[in-house]
């Protein structure tokens, strides 16, 4: 499986995880958020920063990820109706999930776009190192037609 991200910062330890808190966990946890395609890593980034024509930040590189096919999967858990508007939700079924450390990823529905799959990587999981490899690293490029 290849999954992608969008990030300043290439390397799979989580870092940014411990700095500020996501859709699926809360700030002082390690974890990458991956999508099942670069289109989607987009649309997820850009929900997530700030951007006009005067700020489009060039140090972005767009990263896949290949995992391998022995890799540890949970299941998508279940979530209530409506739970996109409320993010402490998901949060609580994130942080119980990299608590507990069962598998390497867990798919987790896009919030922003309906049947799309993010996936969360554990990089504390035992698997992380052998079974999670950056294969492409190159640089992102937004087209300015996404901030007109």
């Amino acid at each position: 499986m290849r999954l992608w991200r969008i990030s300043a910062w290439p390397g799979l330890t989580g870092e940014g995880g411990l700095q500020v808190d996501g859709r699926w966990h809360t700030r002082g946890r390690r974890v990458i958020y991956a999508a099942e395609h670069p289109a989607l890593a987009m649309v997820e980034i850009m929900a997530h920063m700030r951007l006009g024509l005067a700020n489009i930040p060039m140090i972005l590189r767009l990263i896949a990820i290949d995992v391998h096919a022995d890799a540890t999967i949970s299941s998508t858990p279940p979530l209530p109706e409506g739970w996109q508007a409320n993010e402490l939700t998901s949060q609580a079924m994130g942080n119980d999930w990299l608590d507990h450390c069962d598998a390497l990823l867990m798919p987790v529905p896009s919030a922003l776009i309906a049947h799309a799959t993010n996936y969360l990587i554990n990089p504390a999981h035992d698997q992380a190192a052998s079974h999670l490899r950056e294969t492409l690293i190159e640089p992102f490029w937004f087209d300015p037609r996404f901030l007109r």
